[in-house]
């Protein structure tokens, strides 16, 4: 028996083809259906929840949780104290000089015969240094003293005199051409005159001006200065034009006469006043 043979007609790839186009179209519509709900679900995927804000309180400080924080920066927060940053310096060190020892070998007092033999004196120069010993490598004990101040002399030693100033008794030693003796230096001491009489006698206590009127208010009256420890012998007292008391007197040992203020002198006794022209 003969086989039968099929033949493809052109109808038959028609058929065909539009099977596969179908078939094609079915599969695209299908994965882009797909697509869009896979990206969907992914960008709906919710995130981390962030912790929402409230609004500000305008009735709240907004530094009230920083008062008493630190600024670490030092800028400053509103409603803290600030410490002052200013740097003080530290105080100085504060050390007491002591006084230059005298050294051994030194005198610095008389003896009792070196008071005996001492005789007056004054500076013949000023700006006179008074030293703790006989040279310059010794400390001065006085600066700069002025011409013509009273000194009490005891001994020389090595061109410098051993002495006294008068006005505040500080012993010392000063160069020997820069004293002026008034007596003789070694012989015995000149004993105190007698007072003249109806004197009262006085010491001064203090540095005085002798004056030529019983005034202070007039520096054209002054005689002579004169030291503590200076005997005087009283007359009669006086009021002034200024209202101060002046005792009328002569100085002990030399031919002054004149006012000093009554204030500065230590009086033995009882001064009359004066007695009237």
């Amino acid at each position: 028996m003969a086989k039968k043979r099929y033949r493809v007609t052109t109808q038959g790839y028609l058929v065909l083809s539009v099977l596969l186009v179908i078939i094609i179209a079915i599969l695209l519509i299908a994965i882009f259906s797909c697509a869009p709900q896979d990206r969907g679900d992914a960008l709906e995927t919710p995130g981390p929840t962030l912790p929402t804000q409230a609004p500000p309180d305008p009735t709240q400080d907004p530094y009230a949780d920083l008062e008493d924080t630190p600024d670490p920066y030092g800028q400053g927060t509103p409603g803290m104290d600030i410490p002052s940053m200013t740097n003080t310096p530290p105080a100085p060190e504060v050390t007491n000089t002591p006084m230059p020892t005298v050294p051994s070998g030194v005198m610095t007092t008389p003896s009792a015969d070196m008071m005996n033999k001492a005789t007056g004196g004054e500076l013949s120069k000023g700006d006179v240094n008074m030293r703790q010993g006989p040279g310059t490598e010794y400390a001065v004990v006085k600066k700069g003293l002025k011409k013509g101040t009273s000194l009490t002399i005891y001994t020389e030693v090595n061109g410098w005199y051993f002495l006294k100033l008068n006005s505040d008794n500080t012993y010392g030693y000063i160069r020997k051409d820069m004293v002026k003796l008034n007596g003789q230096l070694g012989a015995a001491a000149t004993p105190e005159p007698e007072a003249p009489p109806n004197t009262v006698r006085g010491t001064l206590n203090s540095t005085v001006v002798l004056r030529s009127a019983p005034t202070t208010a007039d520096d054209s009256n002054k005689i002579k200065e004169f030291y503590a420890g200076q005997v005087v012998y009283i007359e009669y007292k006086e009021t002034g034009s200024d209202g101060k008391v002046f005792y009328y007197l002569t100085v002990a040992g030399t031919s002054y006469k004149g006012y000093m203020w009554a204030t500065l002198i230590k009086v033995n006794g009882t001064v009359p006043d004066k007695t009237p022209d």
